[in-house]
């Protein structure tokens, strides 16, 4: 199975990524079955957003989805794994049952621009933390290592926050498209902009091209019924499920095609599709960010880039894992400065197993962070 790597000036996707916890499983699929899943051709995207500034934030999928795929394993006994033992996720947010949006909320706060530090997060950087009523965490959405807004944590929390974010504008929220498509629907990016009524889907649709749902939500059937469980797309080679690819935390999917899940066909298995747009911060002043990779093994060189609205200067550092892999800054290794630029580029080869970290600073604006695991 390739993986993908989101070039910073597009969105193609570089099928050089063999990461480390699938390729015996792909390996033993391919040999078990006679009918070989065909690989992913590389995709076209619009263009990254670079630095941020201003109130409204664009979603930057590329990033979202690198976020996914570095913040996801597949289990090395294969998805029949009767007890797969994954546990690498990100400890600077809340983690509890209701893993599935959590994660889910995490890949569209990455794509907002979200900085991966303990600070930020701590501090609610990049998130709703207003709401239009401050008395109930419905309105919000935001997550720390210790609590959540139900719309973070929830699905149907998540859709009325989703639905109230587009009905008022004016407040800060997160600005989508949205649409449910049947369950017997042959594709998947055509939909009804309003649920069932009375046991079936009328009025207005809208078709979007497959390409919009790569970092897209997905609201589909759990353990709690309809609309119960929240998947990540993280790509999409066509309209149909045979060739759209989902991430999810808890079911420790990872680049795992939709056909195989989610296929009954009742209403109880219909889908809900959020296409994150912008994001509405209330917020004022420039923000940094950077191209967030996959995974990668140990010994892969990277293009890394960084971004400032700034044209004094920027600066990236890299810090090694400690003894245990684990992130950390306390080994700086490389220090990178760019003076009269605004955005940095320099390659580095990753030649140690565990979570690196990433900081992009420039005079006056907030730190941006973010990872690179090397497996």
């Amino acid at each position: 199975m390739f993986f993908q790597e989101f070039a910073g000036g597009g969105f193609d996707v570089v099928a050089e990524l063999t990461n480390y916890d699938n390729i015996r499983e792909e390996l033993l699929r391919e040999r078990r079955t006679s009918a070989i899943k065909p690989k992913e051709p590389a995709l076209s995207q619009t263009a990254q957003v670079n630095a941020i500034s201003g109130n409204n934030y664009v979603y930057n999928k590329a990033n979202a989805v690198n976020y996914a795929l570095t913040y996801s394993t597949k289990p090395a006994g294969g998805y029949n794994s009767t007890s797969p033992t994954i546990s690498y996720k990100n400890d600077y947010f809340l983690w509890d049952t209701n893993s599935c949006m959590l994660f889910v909320s995490q890949c569209v706060w990455a794509g907002f621009g979200g900085s991966n530090s303990s600070t930020s997060i701590g501090a609610k950087y990049g998130m709703d933390d207003i709401g239009s009523d401050t008395s109930t965490l419905k309105t919000k959405w935001f997550s720390t290592a210790s609590a959540a807004s139900s719309s973070w944590s929830g699905t149907n929390s998540f859709l009325s926050y989703i639905n109230n974010s587009n009905n008022d504008l004016n407040e800060v929220g997160i600005t989508s498209k949205q649409y449910f498509v049947p369950s017997n629907s042959s594709t998947l990016t055509t939909g009804y902009l309003n649920d069932r009524s009375g046991g079936s889907f009328s009025g207005a649709t809208t078709t979007v091209p497959y390409s919009d749902l790569i970092g897209a939500v997905m609201i589909v059937r759990g353990s709690a019924g309809r609309f119960g469980h929240a998947i990540f797309i993280n790509n999409a080679t066509g309209a149909d499920r045979e060739h759209i690819y989902y991430t999810a935390y808890n079911d420790y999917c990872k680049n795992k095609q939709l056909s195989t899940c989610y296929i009954e066909n009742t209403s109880t298995y219909d889908y809900c599709v959020v296409i994150p747009q912008t994001f509405r911060s209330g917020a004022t002043g420039n923000r940094l960010t950077a191209k967030l990779q996959n995974a990668v093994t140990v010994g892969t060189t990277l293009s890394l880039q960084s971004y400032s609205i700034s044209a004094a200067w920027i600066t990236t550092k890299i810090y090694a894992p400690d003894s245990n892999g684990n992130r950390s800054t306390a080994t700086l290794v490389n220090t990178y400065n760019a003076v009269n630029a605004t955005t940095w580029t320099g390659n580095y080869t990753f030649n140690t197993v565990g979570t690196w970290t990433i900081e992009v600073l420039a005079g006056g604006i907030p730190t941006f962070t973010y990872v690179v695991r090397v497996v």
